[in-house]
């Protein structure tokens, strides 16, 4: 009789334990970045970490300075990441990752690091202030700051393959083909701290780069690239001092990839749009040539 007993209130209690445990938090449907801050003063960069693994980490591994062993776990189980950002002393930026539990992934790592601190119930607070929201279901949000962070848990909007404020229709096509691994769009090239040597340009300006993996090649992306200007005689300044700023900023390099790419990239103006293509480096070479930006 013992025995039925003890049983019973074991059951008991393992009903109770987890009729009692707080489920997964789910966020609000369809929550997406790109509208947190429809401006042309922001940037837009669309990842795709689990097809992608190491060119996510390269391109990602500043905003969340964890340790790579740690970060791949959750990559992997990351469909899609979409970030919003803006540059002025230190970048500004909302992040969403989206996939199969990815946050708890995130929290695990965040914990053992010395270099976070938990601030409320499983969001930290990181190096430069970032803050990391660990607490949805299927998704992870990461912030610059408490604002922003708030913007993107109480946001409720359209389903991104519906989105139209931001990418034109070509763009967003161009997106959900499927076909790069990462996207990056400027609505306007002036908002963006453009390296020594490169002219002004009007705010009707735009800029659309994409990662294309090379099949033949496994870790090697190709760029595809359009700069967009309103004028053509815009568009052929800005290709002459691309030419020169490239030939520099590549034939200069100490990276011997850098150097090779110089070599394949095509650079042709069409009207008042310049074209940039056959630029191929390894994802750490991509990560790389973007991190010196900040060296500038």
């Amino acid at each position: 009789m013992k025995r039925k007993y003890l049983a019973f209130e074991i059951l008991l209690f393992v009903f109770l334990f987890f009729s009692c445990t707080t489920p997964p938090v789910e966020l609000p449907q369809n929550t997406d970045p790109l509208i947190v801050l429809p401006r042309e003063d922001e940037f837009y960069l669309l990842v795709r970490p689990s097809d992608h693994s190491r060119l996510s980490f390269e391109i990602l591994r500043d905003l969340l300075p964890l340790n790579e062993s740690e970060v791949y776990p959750a990559l992997e189980r990351t469909n899609e990441t979409i970030l919003s950002g803006m540059f002025h002393s230190t970048l500004q930026f909302s992040a969403k990752m989206s996939g199969d539990f990815p946050a708890y992934f995130v929290r695990r790592s965040l914990k053992k690091s010395p270099f976070w601190e938990k601030v409320e119930d499983k969001t930290y607070r990181g190096p430069g202030d970032i803050l990391a929201d660990t607490l949805y279901k299927d998704i992870f949000l990461a912030a610059s700051e408490e604002e922003r962070l708030r913007d993107l848990q109480s946001l409720q909007s359209s389903d991104f393959s519906d989105f139209q404020g931001i990418l034109n229709q070509d763009d967003l096509d161009w997106w959900l083909s499927g076909t790069p691994a990462l996207m990056l769009y400027l609505p306007a090239i002036s908002a963006f701290p453009l390296p020594r040597g490169l002219p002004s340009v009007s705010e009707d300006s735009s800029l659309m780069f994409s990662l294309i993996p090379i099949p033949e090649q496994p870790g090697m992306y190709t760029l595809n690239g359009e700069l967009r200007f309103s004028e053509a005689r815009t568009a052929k300044l800005w290709a002459l001092a691309l030419r020169f700023y490239l030939g520099g900023r590549l034939g200069l390099s100490s990276r011997q990839e850098e150097q090779n790419a110089l070599a394949s990239l095509s650079l042709n103006t069409e009207g008042s749009v310049i074209h940039l293509t056959d630029w191929t480096m390894s994802a750490r070479g991509w990560g790389d040539f973007i991190a010196s930006f900040k060296e500038q």
